[in-house]
């Protein structure tokens, strides 16, 4: 790989692993440095690019589809949402805890 910024080694790879709770397994982690390093190295070749006469855009699709309002709006079923959810308590929805 010869990306100049970020080399993905063993070390920053578990320490990657660590942070996002995964257990990867040997095969598993050699593959994964491979293809982030590829990635990083397509980010390299990207900052290449020569953007400095190309006209800004905010998208490069013109939108003209009207949009509804944003206003809140009473929904009229809300028992039965709460009988066909897995698990509520009283009129809330409970979901698994997210780390």
């Amino acid at each position: 790989m010869n990306n100049e910024g970020i080399n993905i080694d063993e070390k920053l790879l578990k320490h990657l692993q660590e942070l996002s709770h995964l257990k990867l397994e040997q095969d598993e982690q050699e593959t994964l440095k491979n293809d982030i390093n590829k990635i990083l190295d397509y980010i390299e070749k990207l900052k290449e690019v020569e953007v400095e006469d190309v006209d800004k855009q905010i998208t490069p699709v013109e939108n003209n589809m009207e949009l509804r309002p944003d206003e809140p709006v009473d929904f009229e079923n809300k028992e039965q949402i709460i009988e066909l959810f897995p698990d509520s308590e009283d009129r809330y929805l409970k979901v698994p805890k997210i780390y």
